[in-house]
């Protein structure tokens, strides 16, 4: 299996595991006062993981996308060899991830944005991760 090689270039990623609920995304209807509320919400419904423990993903193998969800531009300063860059905004207009049933890990520079990112994957029926 292949190992993507992971060079952080002074840039500290967190990553998350996409986690996956059958019809919702985890938030409800209900309206939130600020985008601190909103995303605070959407936090609990998604599981982070450590560097170490995604290190231990690779060391392992296995079959997963790496998503760096961060603008095209931050994308083209460093990232993750092998991480596909979907821009959080952009992830239901994209058609870079064709496999839905392998695990996606997402990072991004913000956790909120990795949150939100992968908060989106799941109303898109992605695979956990």
């Amino acid at each position: 299996m292949k190992k993507i090689c992971i060079f952080f270039r002074l840039i500290i990623f967190s990553l998350i595991a996409v986690g996956y609920s059958s019809c919702s995304n985890g938030v409800s209807d209900q309206v939130y006062p600020d985008l601190k509320s909103y995303t605070a919400e959407v936090r609990k419904n998604v599981e982070f993981i450590s560097q170490t423990d995604f290190k231990k993903i690779l060391d392992t193998g296995g079959n997963f996308t790496l998503l760096d969800c961060r603008e095209t531009e931050d994308y083209g300063v460093a990232t993750i060899t092998g991480a596909v860059n979907i821009p959080r905004g952009m992830i239901g207009f994209s058609d870079k991830i064709q496999n839905r049933h392998i695990s996606v890990y997402v990072f991004s520079d913000i956790e909120d944005k990795s949150a939100l990112a992968a908060s989106s994957l799941k109303l898109y029926k992605f695979a956990d991760g």
